[in-house]
């Protein structure tokens, strides 16, 4: 599977991780707060999928037949972000992205 066929399922997965965004449910804001701050130790090349679900606990997982798989924590806190990690095949972290939600307006 070429680079760019793995990143365009990557973003059509992302967007369907986003659409699911608003099914999220209350998280205690203590454990909230260790979850963001674990995820500014996470270094790409490095973390493994063992060392993320330690910390992190369980995930929104997308896996793909290259091996590759990407996890989403939706975080139901005051920013409504969300944190998304694509792993390799070897389950070491490739890349993070954190995402703010979008701001709402009235219609």
């Amino acid at each position: 599977m070429s680079m760019g066929r793995i990143l365009r399922s990557v973003a059509c997965c992302l967007g369907a991780a986003c659409a699911l965004a608003g099914c999220a449910t209350q998280v205690d804001p203590a454990r909230a707060a260790a979850k963001k701050q674990f995820t500014q130790t996470i270094v790409p090349g490095v973390s493994t999928t063992t060392q993320i679900y330690q910390a992190m606990g369980p995930a929104l997982i997308v896996r793909f037949d290259s091996g590759y798989e990407v996890w989403r924590y939706g975080e139901s806190n005051e920013d409504g972000s969300e944190f998304v990690i694509l792993f390799d095949a070897r389950g070491v972290v490739q890349k993070t992205r954190r995402r703010l939600a979008a701001a709402k307006t009235a219609p």
